[in-house]
């Protein structure tokens, strides 16, 4: 492995580069779990042991970061979608007949150029220590940087979609059912969080901070006292699906 890792390092950069050592370590079809872990970690072992190969790697990632638009990856990953499963199931049907396309700076776009579609059962079949291996090797090694700018956007979306939903009648009325105090903590988090940023000065950002930390935690305590009183106030599946995706966000 070293030597073809050597040599993808050498004559590629970025995206393609990053493509190439995934197909390096691609393990077979139906690949037991510890021949998984071997895999990948026989990379971190090479990486660790080259610093030539491990600056060279962390530069690949960082190209291959630097030209994606990552804010909806920061506002979106780990969040339930929008849609209900009805609709979303109709729309991966559809998807399997019309592929989605994906602007080619979107972060999805880059994950399709770098993993092939049935990729996900051995990247997820791979033990989390194996991942935290190389994950901590490449992040102790303090080249890449998220760029705060995608940050901040990321930030507004999501308090934009929390504001949203907050402001929705139906659940506005069962929020205020739920909860013993007046506060509409809702619709100041996009206020809040342009105030709060890199720029503002030190003092205002770190009172911006503080507000903003009341206002999420006043949302959260609100929706969780809706799903406490459900019994009292109602609920249906919409509700259930809206408040748990509100918690995530």
């Amino acid at each position: 492995m070293l030597d073809n890792l050597h040599n993808i390092l050498t004559t590629s950069s970025g995206t393609a580069a990053l493509r190439d050592v995934v197909e390096l370590i691609r393990p077979p079809k139906k690949a037991a779990p510890d021949d998984i872990d071997a895999r990948i970690d026989a990379l971190t072992d090479a990486l660790a042991a080259d610093d030539e190969l491990l600056e060279a790697f962390d530069l690949a990632l960082v190209e291959a970061l630097s030209e994606s638009q990552l804010a909806h990856a920061f506002a979106e990953s780990g969040i339930l979608q929008r849609r209900g499963f009805f609709a979303e199931f109709g729309s991966r049907l559809l998807r399997r007949a019309l592929p989605r396309q994906h602007a080619e700076g979107a972060t999805r776009h880059r994950i399709l150029e770098i993993f092939e579609p049935g990729d996900f059962r051995w990247v997820t079949g791979a033990s989390l220590e194996a991942w935290i291996r190389l994950f901590e090797l490449v992040v102790d090694h303090h080249l890449w940087r998220a760029p705060s700018a995608q940050i901040d956007e990321a930030m507004t979306i999501l308090a934009h979609r929390i504001g949203a939903m907050g402001s929705d009648e139906q659940f506005r009325t069962k929020l205020d059912a739920a909860a013993d105090d007046d506060a509409r903590p809702f619709l100041q988090l996009t206020e809040l969080v342009h105030q709060f940023g890199p720029r503002n000065d030190a003092t205002r950002c770190t009172d911006a901070y503080e507000q903003l930390v009341d206002a999420i935690d006043a949302c959260r305590r609100r929706v969780e006292a809706l799903r406490r009183n459900r019994d009292t106030v109602g609920t249906n599946l919409r509700l259930t699906r809206a408040t748990r995706r509100l918690l995530q966000q």
